[in-house]
């Protein structure tokens, strides 16, 4: 259990977690931080499988590992409590099988006020394009977007179009019943089944 309130035992009530902060600029703090999510982002891709490798050799990817296995190799994350929110599982598959035992290094020399922004950079690159038009966080990702994509600034699809999108990936062929129910008539719709 964490405590609560997050004092310290010291009683000063600075929130701090031991991690040193300094008063000067905070722009100039969240540019490093930003450099370090950066070079941890790079370590993590150049821990992972080359492309080229893979695409020589696709069956080299299969390597069926026991999940306790996997745990050992990667402690930092418990994947039997993961996994065990989808099925109970034994075995996983890994693709790479250097990249837990790299992944694990990485995980454990970086600091973890990185980690923790670079997995909100992560969440707010995925979520933030679900926001509407007028938010900092849509605008700054469009961007982002425009400027790695090459994009065209300020021009962007129908809002309806873009959530229609969203469902149909989220629910599938589970949308067409209500499509069919609204586009076509009882009698045909007897018909066809």
């Amino acid at each position: 259990p964490l405590p609560w309130p997050p004092w310290d035992e010291e009683g000063d009530n600075d929130d701090d977690d031991g991690r040193e902060r300094s008063p000067e600029d905070p722009f100039q703090n969240a540019r490093e931080l930003a450099q370090k999510v950066v070079q941890f982002d790079t370590e993590i891709v150049d821990a992972t499988l080359d492309l080229d490798k893979l695409q020589q050799d696709p069956f080299s990817m299969y390597n069926p590992t026991n999940i306790n296995t996997l745990k050992a190799e990667l402690s930092q994350i418990n994947f039997p409590d993961y996994f065990s929110t989808f099925t109970p599982r034994t075995r996983v598959v890994i693709t790479y099988k250097p990249y837990p035992n790299s992944l694990s290094e990485i995980l454990k020399k970086t600091p973890a006020d990185v980690i923790e922004a670079y997995l909100v950079v992560r969440a707010s690159l995925e979520y933030a394009p679900n926001l509407g038009r007028t938010t900092e966080a849509w605008k700054a990702v469009r961007t982002l977007q425009e400027t790695l994509y090459g994009l065209k600034p300020g021009v962007f699809g129908e809002r309806s179009q873009f959530c229609m999108t969203r469902v149909d990936v989220a629910l599938g062929f589970g949308t067409g019943r209500y499509f069919v129910n609204q586009t076509f008539p009882g009698e045909s719709r007897e018909k066809a089944t």
